[in-house]
């Protein structure tokens, strides 16, 4: 592995950790208090983020950039919203089980929750995929050398990330709230003999778990279409048609037709298409030969996907 690759796995691997970090933050805070396994807080992940898509954008959200009002809204929705269904997991399914000692009641309750979100979810959402807009700006790449570049977007999301993380951890561990929590974790009995609201204080890590895994699902959903299917969808504005290109998780359905079924992009910077060459080379993907010569004849290169349908890279500004 060449060291501008390893750069790039490094850097996109670190902004993924960040966004799960936050998720694990909340998970092990709730288990800490409770020594309940939040086995629903996945579950609240997605629906955090398409309850603030739903109140925001509606039910057919588009894969781009958002505008700052859009942005805030999700942000805030998508916090709000998973605190909420955090907090209502803990009354419903968490709590009427914990003061018996229930063990098996709580793990059914926070399933059974959780395929209730799913089932929720799936109303006004009935697709098996979404491209969620993306509330962070960074657009374009930032170049490693030797081809291999790195989302801007990476970098944003590492930063939002560790600041929220670091935030919250050293919330909990210097502020008099955390002080208050420590207790309750420590001794929930002595806590309540002091005075201290226990079930209060549950109450709102739970909450707390809940916007954080908002938090991090908003950072996270963008990156890739969320549903049974993973891939992205392409159109023009006030235009009726789109390309979807997608995966299905338990692999391809089909093969392409023939070797003639084509999508051409017209790109009439040369080094622009050396580029692109060179690193669906590196990923297994070299070009072949085209089946209609027309497209070698005139400086075209054409690439197979391991399903077999074919792109031509046309150096020419189009027809």
């Amino acid at each position: 592995m060449s060291a501008p690759v390893a750069l790039q796995a490094l850097i996109t691997g670190l902004a993924a950790g960040a966004t799960y970090g936050l998720i694990a933050l909340g998970f092990s805070l709730v288990h800490r208090l409770t020594g309940v396994i939040a086995f629903a807080h996945g579950d609240i992940v997605v629906g955090a983020v398409f309850a603030g898509v739903l109140v925001v954008v509606g039910t057919m959200p588009v894969g781009s950039t958002a505008g700052v009002g859009t942005s805030v809204a999700l942000l805030v929705v998508a916090v709000v919203a998973g605190a909420l269904l955090s907090a209502a997991v803990y009354l419903v399914a968490v709590r009427p089980f914990l003061g018996r000692g229930d063990v098996i009641g709580w793990v059914a309750g926070g399933l059974a929750a959780g395929l209730l979100v799913r089932e929720i979810l799936g109303l006004p959402f009935s697709q098996q995929a979404y491209a969620l807009p993306d509330p962070l700006g960074g657009a374009g790449v930032l170049g490693l050398g030797g081809g291999v570049t790195v989302p801007v977007r990476a970098f944003e999301v590492l930063a939002l990330g560790l600041v929220v993380g670091v935030a919250v951890e050293r919330g909990l561990a210097l502020t008099g709230a955390g002080a208050i929590v420590r207790a309750v974790s420590d001794d929930a009995g002595a806590a309540a003999l002091l005075g201290i609201p226990t079930e209060r204080v549950v109450l709102a890590a739970f909450a707390l778990a809940g916007g954080l895994a908002g938090f991090a699902g908003l950072l996270i959903a963008p990156a890739a279409p969320i549903g049974v299917d993973d891939g992205v969808m392409l159109g023009l504005p006030d235009r009726s048609y789109h390309l979807e290109f997608t995966q299905h998780v338990d692999g391809s359905p089909c093969r392409a037709p023939t070797r003639d079924n084509l999508l051409v992009f017209y790109v009439p910077d040369h080094r622009a298409i050396d580029t692109i060459v060179a690193r669906l080379s590196e990923r297994g993907h070299p070009p072949v030969d085209a089946e209609n010569p027309y497209w070698t004849e005139n400086g075209a290169t054409t690439i197979e996907d391991p399903d077999g349908w074919r792109i031509v890279l046309m150096p020419s500004t189009g027809i």
